[in-house]
């Protein structure tokens, strides 16, 4: 049985002040399960607006925060300002220096927020020296508190994910190594979420496009939370 299950809407370079409008009235119409912890990242510029229309039992976290006061940069309390829980920290995407992810995980727990480090490779058959690598690097003398979200690169966006063997070394490797929370993210939608919810290896799922529209958020919430009824 799981004691609470996360599930994490990255809406990436998405999104409008409409969109975000109409998303919140929309998921509105849905109570949030009990066991079930939705939180949605919408890009900087519509997060006080998500916050404000957001429904009870939501949480709010950013795609990324900057560490330095540089001009245009966005900054850890500035983000606990705004009403944010968590920052994904190092995504895929990003590319950022295993120095630039460190001080973003140390900046965003000084403010009492929660990171959520990004971890994964770009090819599956080098899984394990990827994640030795990262680890070794991220979370070397960081105090405990943050996440860890397995996200293939391969897998973002390509409607595939890896297989239950692949997974299920990953977990058993990060559980091994971190003994934290551990998400999921990459291609995530109502397609996949039942194989890997049924693996157990999870505390939760990080969502792109499926995050987008509040039809098909929902549905991925309902299908959460009937698996979870069965455990």
């Amino acid at each position: 049985m799981y004691k609470s299950f996360f599930l994490l809407g990255n809406w990436k370079a998405n999104g409008s002040l409409q969109q975000v409008r109409d998303f919140c009235a929309e998921v509105r119409s849905l109570k949030v399960p009990i066991g079930i912890t939705p939180i949605l990242a919408p890009p900087f510029p519509y997060l006080d607006m998500m916050k404000l229309l957001l429904p009870q039992g939501y949480g709010l976290a950013a795609q990324t925060c900057q560490a330095s006061s540089f001009t245009g940069q966005i900054t850890a309390p500035m983000l606990k300002d705004v009403g944010c829980g968590w920052v994904l920290i190092g995504h895929g995407e990003r590319q950022e220096s295993f120095q630039e992810v460190r001080q973003q995980i140390l900046s965003v727990q000084g403010e009492g927020m929660i990171p959520i480090v990004c971890v994964g490779e770009k090819d599956p058959d080098s899984v394990l020296d990827v994640l030795d690598q990262q680890c070794g690097h991220y979370f070397q003398d960081i105090p405990e508190g943050y996440w860890v979200a397995y996200e293939p690169i391969w897998a973002i966006g390509s409607g595939k994910t890896p297989d239950g063997k692949h997974l299920k070394k990953v977990s058993e490797y990060l559980k091994q190594k971190l003994h934290l929370p551990l998400l999921y993210g990459g291609s995530v939608n109502s397609t996949t979420v039942f194989p890997l919810l049924s693996s157990q290896l999870w505390s939760g799922f990080l969502v792109g496009k499926a995050s987008l529209k509040a039809c098909d958020w929902m549905a991925l919430i309902q299908q959460i939370k009937n698996c979870i009824l069965l455990k």
